[in-house]
Parts: structure tokens; sequence; C-alpha cells
């Protein structure tokens, strides 16, 4: 049986990644004192972000059958892509993209949308408590800090939407991607061997 899908929202969720752009600015300029770098992102880098933005949307909407599921995961995924391309360039991820999209989780699961509401509570904790534990017993035997709280709260936020049971699964599909990231930048000179991923 197929889903009838309201036009207006199907039009919202496709203009959805053009707003992108100006939520990664907005962001910046909020983080302005934290950052020395130059905000703006070359038209190459805006291009792929509004594409990427885009094929998210288009995968979303094929695999999710309800409205408001598919409004709440785009809005959460323009969330991840805005965050993941700050901390790729500038090395941080904002509070306010991540506890906006831990708290959009959190209500989303409190009318069981994703996950049951215990589920997306214990997500939430585990999520940031995995990342706190494991950098603290990173500090305790190189006294030195190996994961930013940033990803504490970006966890926690994926743990609130998906559940403690997607938990596992995230963890190795975002190890995955930064050492293929990392890979890359060392075979194009931009890293080197033992720098920070």
């Amino acid at each position: 049986m197929m889903t009838e899908y309201n036009p207006l929202l199907i039009l919202t969720i496709l203009s959805l990644p053009t707003l992108t752009m100006p939520l990664y600015h907005t962001t910046l300029r909020t983080l302005s004192a934290e950052i020395n770098q130059a905000i703006e992102l070359p038209t190459r880098q805006a291009c792929l972000l509004t594409v990427i933005s885009l094929l998210c949307n288009i995968i979303l909407f094929i695999k999710l059958a309800s409205n408001i599921k598919l409004m709440l995961a785009s809005i959460f995924t323009q969330g991840l892509i805005v965050a993941s391309m700050i901390d790729h360039k500038h090395g941080l991820l904002p509070d306010v993209i991540t506890l906006s999209l831990m708290w959009l989780g959190l209500l989303a699961n409190s009318y069981n949308l994703f996950c049951t509401t215990h589920a997306a509570i214990i997500g939430s904790i585990c999520g940031y408590l995995s990342l706190y534990i494991t950098n603290r017993l990173y500090y305790f035997y190189r006294k030195i800090e190996g994961i930013g709280h940033g990803d504490f709260k970006l966890l926690a936020a994926s743990g609130a939407l998906l559940g403690y049971q997607s938990l596992p699964i995230i963890i190795i599909i975002a190890c995955l991607l930064t050492l293929s990231l990392s890979c890359i930048q060392i075979a194009r000179k931009q890293k080197t061997v033992g720098a920070s991923i």
C-alpha cells in the first residue's frame, strides 16, 4: 500500500537543502570568537554540501512512510550535515546544533516515532557516557583529551533519535568514515600519520 504524501511537505523537504548554507554561516557567525579562521565556504564545497543534503532527503523520502517522521528525519539530517562540515573545517561541534538535535530526538520519541521514549532516553545517556568514559580512560593513560565534548553530545543526539540499540552501529559507521577520510587526507599529504583525526 502506497503512502500518500502531502505535496507541500514534499516541497518543503526538497527545499531544506537550500537552508543548509545559511544555517552553516549563521552558526559560524555565532561562534566567531572561538573560530579564528575564514567563515566563507568555497563555492565547490558549498555546492557539494547542498547536493549531499538533497540526496539525503531523497533517500529519506524513499525510506520513510510517515510525513512527520520524514520531516523530523530531514531536519535532523540537515543538522548532522552542517555539524559535520563545521567539525571538518574548524574542529568543533557547536552546542547550538548538537543539543538542538538531541532535544529534537527526545521530542520525536516522546511520541514513539523512531523508537520508544525509554530507548531514546537510555540512548541519549549511553551515547554521551560511552564517549565520556572512553575519553576519561584515554586521558588517564595519555594525559591529553582524545575526544571532543561535542562528539559526546552528537552521539547522545543520535541515541536520542534512534535509541540505544542503534549506538554500536552508529559508532562503527562513524569510525569507518573517519578512518576513510583520514586515509584520503594522508594520501593527499593534507595530514601526517599520527596527527589528530
